[in-house]
């Protein structure tokens, strides 16, 4: 339980088990607690590397520099604070967009990829889109992050959130830790950018590494299975039946049986 100094922001981190570094990246709905049902499986046999980024958790939030890439080089820094030259990557959801961006720009650094649940950004904020923003912006401003959480609550399939409601309960209770004062700073951010994150899909084939790709069959957030199996030469893909967004989360046995064959294997 540390921080960091890198790229301008200090990181908050944690590290667990010995072997080869694996990095978890968590998404734009989560922290690194969201991790609790992978970092003790993972770390028997891997050296665990989880950290909050920028504007989440415990980590510094600063005014401005919520990008894609950006994110891709505090992770570098990060890497490099801790004397770590090559690394297992696992990004979900917001996550992936960072690992897929460290990957194409630090290939030589990253010895497999494991995208969850993601997306190659490019997208632009429609109307529909912005007014759901600025709905959960107020929302955070005034209700705190729980009641954004509601709003959005769009991770889970319909069967996991109908049986197991403490289990969501719980997941929203670590959205809810998040900063709404640095939900509502991406969020500006995101708005005032008149070009949308640059879509990585036409650049997907340069990826050389390992890649395992793991999405939810009803996941409606990035439905991307196929452009990422067709785009990534190679990649393996699982499509995790009646699950949605956050398969690590609701499917963990298998979110975890499935990764971890795919690292011995590396």
């Amino acid at each position: 339980m540390s921080n960091a100094k890198v790229n301008g922001v200090e990181l908050y981190y944690e590290v667990y088990g010995e072997g080869d570094p694996f990095v978890l990246i968590h998404g734009a709905d989560a922290t690194l607690k969201n991790w609790s049902k992978q970092v003790f499986v993972f770390s028997k046999k891997h050296q665990v590397i989880l950290y909050d980024n920028r504007g989440f958790g415990r980590s510094e939030a600063p005014e401005k520099g919520y990008s894609r890439d950006i994110y891709a080089d505090d992770l570098h820094g990060l890497l490099h604070h801790l004397g770590i030259h090559k690394a297992s990557i696992l990004g979900y959801s917001m996550g992936g967009g960072t690992a897929l961006s460290f990957t194409l720009k630090y290939q030589e650094m990253v010895k497999a990829l494991i995208l969850v649940d993601t997306g190659t950004g490019g997208f632009t904020i429609d109307e529909e889109r912005r007014k759901r923003m600025l709905t959960s912006m107020e929302l955070a401003k005034t209700r705190g992050m729980g009641e954004v959480f509601d709003l959005t609550m769009d991770v889970f399939s319909p069967d996991f959130m109908k049986s197991y409601p403490e289990e969501v309960n719980r997941y929203r209770t670590f959205f809810a830790e998040n900063s709404a004062e640095s939900y509502v700073r991406r969020a500006q951010e995101s708005l005032s950018n008149p070009n949308p994150p640059q879509d990585l899909a036409p650049r997907l084939s340069e990826i050389k590494v390992p890649t395992l790709l793991i999405f939810g069959e009803l996941d409606t957030a990035f439905p991307n299975a196929d452009l990422f199996h067709k785009g990534i030469p190679h990649a393996q893909l699982l499509s995790i039946p009646n699950c949605g967004h956050a398969t690590y989360f609701e499917q963990p046995e298998l979110f975890n049986e499935t990764v971890l064959k795919f690292l011995e294997k590396v």
